[in-house]
């Protein structure tokens, strides 16, 4: 790693202006740098749970198997005591220093994989950073930010099936970071296919108000229309139970689209009836991503039919007996 870290050095010469840099070559060596640190603060914070776990009594002090267990199953705490922190920091300076300066870096860099889809694919590449950022997730909020960040969808390929409407789409997400910002876009473009003016004229407000990032005032309510559903929820004759009945399967809308399983190089999302009303505010979750949802191809029926049958046996034989 420092071998390659002074490759690429020449890169930052101050001769060379921020604005010539290539944003995602930029982040990725920003991210690189970070590797280091992040070790050093997930050292120091260790050294702060253990600190703070010595100053506790043993409850079982009768039994060290069981004290032991207890200490680990025990959750990190968002903060420590004074105290503790600065003990820690005697102990373990140069760990302190990176704990102390990692919360302005994580700021930095989420401004970059804000500003840029280069930077977080980037990102996306290196390895083992979502389990660094998820061990310190506690101790440094700071790490939510760039978790949700990664998770936005980019160049995704999303095929939406409503089997009880035999209607389908196939989508192409870049910048979305919640399921409720692709579910106003797919009502939208669900209810201009089948000529429901009301409907659409709602939607189409929410989504304004998704691209101008909240300007409009006051912001729009949006209400949902389908019940978002995993494949699983996909019985053998080619329907979804409705009701709580697949309430295992159900899609909360503050999910990154990138949750949905990969099928055949797309990720695949099912619409059913909707179960219990839901509404949100139609606010972007980081306004500075620019979003954008392209419908690639509207399905027909018959298209809808021949998905559902190479799934669905008793679907496929309901097809048979209905073209003999």
């Amino acid at each position: 790693m420092p071998a390659e870290l002074s490759i690429l050095e020449p890169f930052f010469s101050p001769d060379v202006s921020p604005s010539s840099r290539d944003v995602g070559y930029a982040a990725l060596v920003d991210i690189l740098r970070l590797q280091p640190i992040l070790q050093h603060a997930h050292d120091f914070v260790q050294l702060c749970q253990r600190d703070r776990r010595s100053q506790l009594p043993n409850l079982f002090f009768f039994n060290s198997i069981l004290q032991a267990e207890l200490a680990a199953s025990t959750p990190a705490v968002a903060s420590f005591p004074h105290e503790v922190i600065r003990d820690a920091s005697v102990r373990n300076p140069i760990a302190f220093q990176s704990w102390s300066s990692l919360p302005e870096q994580l700021n930095r860099i989420g401004c970059q994989l804000e500003n840029s889809p280069h930077a977080r694919k980037s990102a996306r590449s290196v390895k083992g950073l979502s389990a660094a950022l998820q061990s310190l997730e506690k101790a440094i909020p700071e790490c939510r930010r760039i978790l949700d960040l990664l998770a936005i969808a980019d160049d995704e390929v999303i095929l939406v099936i409503h089997p009880q409407a035999r209607w389908g789409a196939r989508l192409l997400v870049n910048g979305i970071a919640e399921m409720n910002h692709l579910h106003v876009f797919i009502a939208e473009a669900f209810c201009q296919s089948q000529h429901d003016g009301s409907l659409r004229a709602h939607s189409h407000e929410v989504m304004n108000s998704y691209r101008t990032a909240g300007l409009i005032e006051p912001t729009p309510i949006a209400h949902a229309v389908f019940q978002l559903q995993l494949p699983a929820a996909l019985q053998c004759d080619g329907t979804i139970p409705n009701g709580v009945l697949s309430a295992a399967s159900w899609i909360p809308g503050t999910a990154s689209p990138t949750s949905l399983l990969v099928q055949n190089g797309e990720r695949v999302l099912l619409l059913g009836e909707l179960a219990h009303p839901a509404s949100w505010e139609a606010l972007p979750k980081f306004p500075e991503v620019a979003a954008d949802i392209e419908c690639l191809e509207l399905w027909r029926a018959h298209q809808v039919d021949r998905w559902l049958a190479n799934r669905c046996p008793l679907w496929k034989q309901k097809l048979f007996r209905n073209a003999a």
